[in-house]
């Protein structure tokens, strides 16, 4: 295994510790609004919640090393990143909330599998346009 690999690697494990954390804060969150707003509603609020704990995370823990960018200019570039994985989380979840009843009754199997579904899109185009 080259260097360069063994460091994707090693970023790769540690978005995905970075990204543990995202997903209790995004279930934490869209539990907490579930009575106030509803199931689409709520997870835009928890989405937006956990892309800004795991903005800070990465670029404090993940991609410390490649911290050249101003970070607001970072944190436009990782909302744009993630506002895309969002959309693919978004929508998984979505339709399994509408056609599974099981998730509807659980809506945290569709934050798991929006979550996993969304992973591969955010790693890869975070470490090649945000950090």
């Amino acid at each position: 295994m080259t260097t360069d690999e063994r460091a994707v690697l090693g970023e790769l494990f540690r978005f995905s510790i970075v990204g543990g954390i995202g997903f209790v804060v995004d279930a934490g969150m869209l539990y907490a609004l579930l009575p106030f707003c509803g199931f689409y509603l709520a997870r835009v609020g928890s989405i937006l919640a956990a892309a800004s704990v795991t903005w800070w995370l990465n670029r404090r823990f993940t991609f410390e090393a490649r911290r050249e960018m101003a970070a607001h200019h970072q944190w436009g570039r990782f909302l744009v990143v993630t506002g895309i994985g969002g959309l693919i989380n978004f929508s998984v979840y979505s339709l399994l909330v509408a056609s599974l009843p099981v998730v509807a009754a659980l809506p945290i199997i569709g934050v798991v599998a929006g979550t996993l579904t969304a992973l591969g899109w955010n790693f890869t185009m975070s470490r090649r346009h945000v950090f």
